[in-house]
């Protein structure tokens, strides 16, 4: 990856007013757009990122000259290492005054996990949920070996090939580095949010991040988020749910205790029998 030599000039962005091809949502601090690399024709997405006054601080990496802006920084440590192709590639990033750009890998075809669990009617099979569920959970681990929390895993920051079916873990500005102590503030998605937080004001990244898998299992298998009644139910071992296999309910019980000391433990997640299972 280049740092700081980046020109937009290599990257040919059509202009706004030219039905421009937003590959993500606008949110409150920039947009995600389509290009391509004037060099060899590779298919990017180009990221502007507006620094505004609630902007999050950067952070220092070794082997860099200046602070680098925290949604890159996380980005270039989870990419640190082996290639792994369930985490996002940064390919090049510029920093200015007011705002940033980053150059990301642009995975074709691709769609969001929400929009192709929205396309399957709501909820995936078991085993279509497995594949997706193994290599979200790949992607968390890794991060968090790489001491990256996202902070933010959810249907909309996952990308899947609906053709291969390869799932991509995107947009780390919600996240932090990962530490053993405890984070007392939360800038992920209410929905995913570790009910240790709204009880003590505080939580572990590790027993969060386990949470929010178990979030997204749920979701995607039951069709809807975890109510009340659900979560009061997974805290006693006691819920199931009629098509989904034993092995399911166990490991969605396992991720979605209550109490972050009772949860399964983020490295034992993929050893699960439900990830052994064959239909």
């Amino acid at each position: 990856m280049r740092r700081l030599h980046m020109s937009l000039d290599l990257y040919n962005v059509l202009p706004e007013e030219k039905d421009l091809n937003i590959l993500a949502n606008r949110g409150g601090f920039g947009s995600v757009y389509e290009a391509r690399r004037l060099e060899d024709d590779l298919k990017v997405a180009v990221k502007y990122v507006n620094k505004t006054e609630t902007y999050r601080p950067s952070l220092y990496i070794p082997g860099y000259q200046q602070h680098v802006p925290l949604e890159i920084a996380l980005t270039i440590l989870a990419n640190k290492g082996p290639r792994v192709p369930e985490i996002i590639q940064l390919l090049d990033w510029k920093d200015y005054s007011d705002h940033f750009v980053m150059i990301l890998e642009c995975p074709s075809p691709c769609e969001t996990l929400e929009d192709f669990v929205g396309r399957q009617g709501g909820r995936l099979n078991e085993s279509l949920a497995r594949r997706v569920m193994m290599q979200v959970t790949k992607a968390a681990n890794v991060c968090c070996q790489r001491q990256v929390f996202h902070r933010d895993i959810k249907l909309s920051n996952l990308l899947i090939n609906n053709q291969t079916l390869e799932v991509k873990l995107i947009d780390f500005g919600c996240g932090d580095i990962l530490r053993t102590t405890v984070y007392m503030s939360y800038s992920g998605t209410a929905t995913y949010v570790p009910p240790e937080f709204h009880i003590k004001g505080k939580y572990h990244g590790k027993p969060a991040t386990v949470w929010s898998l178990g979030v997204l299992l749920f979701k995607i298998v039951a069709g809807y988020y975890p109510s009340f009644l659900d979560l009061h139910m997974l805290k006693l071992h006691l819920w199931s749910r009629t098509g989904l296999s034993n092995e399911c309910c166990r490991l969605l019980r396992a991720l979605l205790q209550i109490k972050p000391k009772n949860r399964i433990q983020l490295e034992e997640i993929l050893s699960h029998k439900w990830f052994t299972a064959t239909t």
